[in-house]
């Protein structure tokens, strides 16, 4: 089943509708396959509220970043990195995603570090980053279930 999982994770209009479910504006900036792999680049803006104290640092500018996935097609496997549009220096989020069978069809695994090296705030930007990933994946996982149809995937 995680083969057959691969191309729906991919698949451009599943992540509209996903991205639009979880309120986040979503803006394809790249998509390149050669040999077998697979260069994605994503614009995500999270409409979310940001805890006072980094909304303080941030203004009036609103936090996106880029998602860069390098995937190798039939590995079930890809490297992801995230680049924030603020703190680019001081900000790196990286992992990795795997799709791994599971009694009911596929299960997604995803792993990563986040590190936020702003004096002050990166403990609670850190926090903040790596809640708001788990609670989109959590939410991006139910709705693919109820999105994609029952065929063992």
């Amino acid at each position: 089943a995680p083969a057959a999982f691969e191309p729906l994770f991919f698949d451009e209009g599943l992540n509209i509708k996903l991205c639009a479910a979880l309120a986040m504006d979503r803006t394809l900036l790249e998509r390149q396959e050669e040999s077998g792999r697979l260069r994605r680049r994503v614009r995500i803006r999270p409409q979310r509220q940001v805890p006072a104290a980094l909304q303080a640092v941030l203004g009036n500018k609103a936090v996106e970043y880029v998602e860069e996935m390098l995937w190798q097609h039939g590995s079930g496997r890809g490297d992801w990195t995230i680049t924030p549009n603020i703190f680019v220096n001081q900000v790196r989020a990286y992992g990795s995603v795997r799709f791994v069978a599971h009694p009911q069809g596929t299960e997604r695994q995803v792993e990563g570090d986040v590190e936020v090296r702003v004096f002050g705030l990166g403990r609670l930007a850190e926090r903040f980053i790596v809640q708001d990933i788990e609670r989109s994946f959590t939410d991006a996982a139910a709705l693919t279930r109820t999105l994609l149809p029952t065929q063992g995937v």
